[in-house]
């Protein structure tokens, strides 16, 4: 689901920044800003399923 509203959010988002007025090297920032929390979001709150078999994983 998340990925999905990504997908569709940040072409429009990268759209806005540049049509707004903003230099390209902002555009880069603001993506990487965003990468960079969403990394942080899954480093802290990601379940680590590593060496677990499907049937484990799944409710």
């Amino acid at each position: 689901m998340m990925n999905r509203l990504g997908l569709i959010t940040g072409p429009v988002l990268v759209g806005l920044l540049y049509a707004g007025g903003s230099n390209l090297s902002a555009v880069f920032f603001a993506t990487g800003g965003i990468t960079l929390v969403g990394a942080m979001v899954a480093m802290l709150f990601a379940e680590e399923t590593k060496g677990r078999t499907l049937e484990e994983l799944s409710p």
